[in-house]
């Protein structure tokens, strides 16, 4: 695959073939949920991504959803995006959640 930006340069990409349970986590924000449409990794579940892409993710099968930030699975692999810079700070809490759990603010362990 390469870059879906037609004003970047074309930059290869290693995106995997298919899901495991075996992934800790896949996440993808802005124009990145593209990328796995493209690659068939996200066909008939959802996710979002930026506005102007959204189209594109629903001719490849993806229950696009307007929300700013999606959480979903994928063969057992939990799935995060997001729909830009705007959604970052949520994004980067749900990282967090699916590697580390609910933030509780009395845990003070690192």
């Amino acid at each position: 695959l390469v870059s879906p930006s037609p004003s970047s340069q074309a930059m290869p990409l290693v995106v995997p073939t298919s899901f495991t349970s075996s992934l800790r986590l896949v996440a993808a924000i802005c124009k990145a949920p593209t990328i796995l449409a493209h690659a068939g990794l996200i066909r008939g579940v959802e996710a979002t991504s930026f506005s102007d892409d959204q189209d594109d993710l629903r001719r490849h099968g993806v229950k696009v959803q307007t929300a700013p930030v999606v959480e979903t699975e994928v063969n057992g692999a939990p799935v995060i995006t997001a729909n830009g810079p705007q959604a970052a700070f949520a994004f980067g809490q749900a990282i967090v959640n699916s590697l580390r759990g609910p933030f509780d603010p009395f845990d003070f362990r690192l």
